[in-house]
């Protein structure tokens, strides 16, 4: 949840404090984000690319435990199968 979601959320329990406030008790509270990424998970991410006026698809993923950039593939078209 991101700050602003945080304190929009807060409201609805009658709590009016910008993401501001809540950043401030977050970094005074000196509170660490749960991670949900698994040994075995990659973040990865696809975006359409122009290249001599013609349409591709660039693939790029990054390993979640050491934010190292894995190899990156162009494709012509895009589909589930490429996808994953």
């Amino acid at each position: 949840m991101s700050l602003r979601e945080a304190s929009k959320h807060l409201e609805l329990f009658g709590i009016d404090r910008s993401y501001v406030a809540v950043h401030n008790w977050v970094h005074k509270a000196n509170l660490q984000p749960i991670s949900t990424v698994s040994e075995n998970q990659l973040a990865a991410d696809e975006k359409m690319i122009r290249l001599h006026g013609q349409q591709f698809w660039l693939y790029g993923a990054v390993d979640p435990q050491t934010n190292g950039i894995l190899p990156v593939s162009l494709f012509p078209t895009t589909n589930k199968q490429t996808t994953r």
